[in-house]
């Protein structure tokens, strides 16, 4: 009954989306104004949008650390009145992990979600209702809060809670994303997929279903060998193929649901490549640790529609910061970062998303996740500006070098090599060398710093250590000469999104991280 509600009001939003979002906020509002948050700002007082933003501050995760803290020890009725059953963990800004509570109302609107995009999206793909789904998901139990609560991946958990057949269509079993030793998972993946007739795709980026697929081509006779000890039949149907592309392994899969950020579409036309033949590709949209944004069933394929009835949206413009707009006054072709509040116990909480309207339905706004706003985001590691620098600091103090200047860059190889991260480096002078101490140095101070970092190095298995490439001397000087005539004072940089700014340098030697 509640997805019908839900659908209804999602339908509505097309035609009149500042009633939905102003419903959504006092509802919201009204459900959590007996939490000690709401008491403190007055909730019950509040009976409008322009109230709300009065009464209640913008803030970041670090604004309500004192609240998680009491909920990580037991605590309820902090910021909702729901009790939290769960903490979503990801990467923070001034901490390695950050834990976003989560309470059964999110479950709900997974449910209602997943409901609206079958009911959207499916009836131009009704060959996904007959196969499965290889999804790939993070493990949704990493430990216990010193107050017993459980916390992990919200994508591994959205699924440990989600409906039994929704459980039932996916190639691999959940329990799967739990295995912390990634060889081990791989192999697992591998065995439950290939005995799966697996017609739809799902992932967060390209990176983790290719090196899945190139698992799966480096070891196929080990593991039809494998499967043949328990499905005798799909293990002789396996030993016909010729060449093991997951388009011969499973003819019918044709379409693929992953975020298109722009180092994902890097590996796009790779992916295709691997498969042996092009599929449709999606973008589900954007959920995020602190809820869902966007769900992703527009026809343009990479944008998405706001979850406007479940989440209350304020957008501030990305170039004049002091604006903050609600969703009926946004503007195709511009950009905002995302400010939310949910019904987990956010209020107006900025994501550090950053959007872009696409184009409208009726009234209701089309966005597609533009970028992390300063983060380096490879494979879904989200390394914040700040602890970039944090960790290149300690590595400096931890091994007596001094640099005129670094810049963290995306590093992408040929072939079957992972992504890293390659740091620019010019050594001042009479410093300590560079050497693969200082790159393992690194390594270890990201990993340690950066939770996520140390994810996708290590349980997800996304990344290969770091390289430190050591550039001329007075590089620097050159290029800041250069930015100063075209731009004036220039700002330091320590995040390239593009692999292509190394072209500025010339590198006169490289060190690569061990493996640790």
């Amino acid at each position: 009954m509640k997805s019908i509600v839900y659908t209804k009001r999602f339908i509505q939003a097309f035609k009149d989306p500042e009633k939905v979002q102003s419903q959504t906020l006092m509802r919201i509002l009204k459900k959590n104004q007996q939490s000690i948050y709401g008491m403190r700002h007055r909730f019950s007082s509040i009976s409008s949008v322009e109230r709300y933003q009065q009464q209640v501050p913008i803030i970041e995760y670090e604004d309500i650390i004192p609240e998680i803290e009491e909920l990580k020890r037991g605590k309820q009725g902090v910021l909702t009145t729901a009790p939290v059953e769960y903490f979503a963990s990801t990467s923070g800004t001034t901490s390695g992990v950050k834990l976003v509570p989560v309470t059964k109302e999110r479950v709900q609107a997974l449910k209602t979600e997943f409901i609206i995009w079958m009911r959207l999206t499916l009836k131009g793909h009704l060959k996904d209702a007959l196969g499965k789904i290889l999804y790939i998901a993070g493990p949704y139990h990493e430990g216990y809060t010193e107050g017993g609560t459980p916390y992990g991946s919200i994508s591994g958990y959205l699924l440990y809670k989600g409906p039994d057949w929704a459980k039932k269509r996916l190639a691999i079993p959940i329990e799967v994303f739990n295995e912390f030793d990634f060889e081990k998972k791989l192999h697992l993946m591998s065995i439950h997929a290939l005995q799966s007739n697996v017609t739809h795709l799902g992932f967060t980026t390209s990176i983790e279903v290719l090196l899945l697929f190139d698992y799966i081509r480096e070891h196929w006779d080990q593991l039809v060998q494998e499967i043949e000890q328990m499905n005798p039949r799909r293990a002789k149907k396996l030993r016909s193929i010729s060449d093991p592309k997951p388009g011969m392994i499973w003819p019918k899969l044709h379409l693929a649901n992953c975020f298109m950020t722009e180092t994902s579409k890097i590996y796009m036309q790779t992916l295709m490549d691997v498969i042996g033949r092009d599929i449709v590709v999606r973008d589900p949209g954007i959920n995020a640790s602190e809820g869902r944004i966007s769900l992703g069933i527009c026809d343009d394929q990479i944008s998405g529609y706001p979850a406007v009835y479940n989440t209350f949206f304020e957008f501030q413009d990305y170039d004049h910061p002091e604006q903050i707009r609600l969703i009926h006054d946004l503007e195709k072709g511009r950009r905002y970062k995302i400010i939310l509040t949910t019904s987990e116990g956010l209020y107006r909480y900025q994501t550090g998303d950053v959007v872009e309207v696409t184009g409208f339905k009726n009234q209701l706004p089309q966005i597609r996740f533009f970028e992390r706003d300063f983060f380096l985001n490879i494979v879904g590691e989200l390394a914040s500006e700040r602890e970039l620098v944090k960790a290149m600091e300690r590595t400096m103090e931890q091994s007596g070098v001094r640099v005129e200047g670094f810049t963290y860059i995306p590093c992408y190889k040929s072939g079957n090599q992972r992504p890293r991260y390659e740091v620019l480096v010019e050594p001042a002078q009479e410093s300590a060398p560079l050497s693969e101490t200082f790159a393992s140095l690194l390594d270890q101070n990201l990993m340690e710093g950066i939770n996520d970092y140390r994810q996708m190095r290590h349980e997800f298995g996304r990344l290969d250590t770091p390289v430190i490439s050591q550039i001329k001397e007075n590089s620097w000087q050159e290029l800041n000469s250069l930015r100063i005539v075209r731009a004036g004072q220039p700002k330091y940089i320590h995040i390239a999104k593009d692999p292509a700014f190394r072209d500025h340098f010339t590198i006169v030697g490289s060190y690569e991280a061990r493996n640790s």
